[in-house]
């Protein structure tokens, strides 16, 4: 009784406590915890929402690049667009390459200079980003007169519901996803214009040129299926594309054949080591670049805006046989330089095989193996006991000769071998002289015979533990045919 007596004193005095803590005045006029005289925006936001305001401050540098939509060209109003996000995204690591393509994803929507344009996105779709014009590179190193502008293209995060965008210099808008979504996505664009782009199996090519004919939107795109290509519509008009759906099948061919099958890669392999990419390459034509440069690899490659390099992407025969370019920026992409590339000595030499495979799809050699064998540089240098790990006069086409006369000897399908055991190897190779020793294992193992005899006269230098795996564990014979003196020049 005495301590349920001392508990309810206890309860009585910490109420009467609170309640006196409660009622302490501190002379601060807050009602419910705020301050209702203060309420500034801080953030001071404002909606950029007129469409019927044209920004013109930058209409003189994009007259001159990338250029202006004609006003009478229609703009449109909640036009449908499928962004096919359906894909497997398959990164450079995998494959042990440099570069793998991106996830671009072409709409073939284009936004004029300084208008406003909006993007419809569906509920409950995240993950998005959209990019106002293709031209991304902005780095005027060793560029004294930049032809552009250099920071001439927009991004922004796009989130369900209205998404408002204006570029000053206006640009074809791509869709760039952070991660799949295993499925097709519709967006709805007002205020763009369509750009008279062709889309394989999606065009018809007798459409198409008439749109190219009377359009004023001054950038397209030509799309296959593994690659695409950004280019002026002017000169669409003025040099013409004869078919170009069998031109875009005609690229599908040269990358699926000479760098997906060739490097060991198929579609939809479930081990993705072995994974060809699902994404398409991409080729911008572009003005930004130093002196002596035509072409820049990466994603997405980058080629001068000239006539020359349009037919180069556009002439079906060029595409075949001559486009050297091309193959060589796309040749950088998929050099494994981790494993046995080089680059120092021949990071300009093994991206150029590419092109020997493309010209041998389409049924004819290399025009630069005879090219460079005919002059007799080559025969010079072999045996001269000059070493390969260094730099010497006409090194870059000298070298192509080395890999000439193993793939006429031995098949192109040693390249298949190559890359395959490259992706498979435990670890990566630590030096330069790992990577000659793993080529040479490569070699001796897919021919099966010892081709120390043939490196020697190259110049390579192999170690020691390396020849004795190929010597004493693997036992192959060593080579006896003077393999170096053979010419590699064939007619098919």
């Amino acid at each position: 009784m005495i301590m349920k007596r001392i508990y309810q004193l206890i309860c009585l005095s910490a109420l009467t406590i609170s309640v006196v803590g409660c009622s302490k005045d501190n002379n601060v006029s807050f009602v419910d915890g705020y301050d209702l005289e203060s309420k500034e925006d801080t953030l001071n936001i404002q909606l950029d929402t007129n469409r019927n305001f044209i920004n013109k401050s930058k209409y003189t540098q994009a007259r001159v690049f990338p250029g202006l939509v004609g006003d009478a060209e229609v703009r449109v109003k909640d036009f449908p667009v499928t962004v096919d996000l359906n894909y497997v995204a398959v990164p450079s690591s995998d494959l042990r390459i440099n570069v793998t393509p991106g996830a671009w994803q072409s709409t073939a929507m284009y936004a004029p200079a300084g208008e406003l344009v909006e993007i419809m996105v569906p509920e409950g779709v995240y993950g998005l980003t959209a990019l106002v014009g293709a031209h991304v590179n902005k780095s005027e190193d060793g560029i004294p007169v930049p032809q552009r502008d250099l920071d001439i293209t927009i991004q922004k995060v796009l989130f369900p519901g209205k998404n408002y965008l204006r570029n000053l210099y206006g640009g074809l808008i791509y869709i760039l996803p952070s991660a799949p979504l295993g499925r097709t996505v519709e967006l709805k664009f007002t205020g763009t214009v369509k750009a008279p782009s062709f889309k394989l199996g999606v065009t018809d090519p007798a459409q198409w040129k008439e749109e190219i004919k009377k359009s004023t939107v001054p950038w397209f795109e030509l799309e296959g299926n593994r690659i695409v290509f950004t280019l002026q519509t002017q000169k669409a008009k003025t040099i013409g594309v004869d078919d170009p759906k069998e031109l875009m099948e005609t690229w599908d061919k040269a990358i699926k054949v000479g760098y997906w099958d060739w490097t060991g890669l198929t579609e939809g392999n479930p081990n993705p080591k072995h994974r060809a990419p699902f994404n398409k390459w991409r080729i911008v034509h572009d003005v930004l670049f130093k002196s002596g440069v035509a072409q820049v690899s990466g994603y997405p490659v980058r080629a001068r805006a000239n006539d020359s390099y349009f037919k180069q992407a556009t002439t079906i025969e060029e595409v075949k046989y001559l486009n050297w370019g091309t193959y060589h920026e796309l040749g950088h992409n998929m050099q494994q330089n981790s494993i046995w590339n080089i680059s120092t000595y021949t990071g300009e030499v093994s991206n150029n095989l590419f092109h020997f495979r493309v010209s041998k799809v389409f049924g004819k050699q290399s025009y630069k193996i005879a090219e460079i064998w005919n002059k007799g540089i080559a025969q010079k240098f072999i045996g001269s006991g000059v070493k390969w790990n260094t730099t010497f006069e006409n090194h870059l086409d000298i070298r192509l000769i080395f890999y000439a006369q193993i793939f006429e000897r031995y098949g192109y399908e040693f390249m298949t071998y190559l890359y395959t055991r490259a992706r498979n190897a435990r670890f990566l190779s630590a030096n330069d002289q790992s990577k000659n020793d793993f080529f040479y294992e490569a070699v001796c193992e897919y021919t099966k015979i010892d081709m120390l005899p043939f490196f020697d006269k190259w110049g390579w230098t192999i170690s020691d533990v390396s020849r004795k795996y190929v010597e004493e564990q693997l036992g192959y014979p060593k080579l006896t045919e003077e393999l170096w003196l053979a010419s590699p020049v064939r007619v098919y």
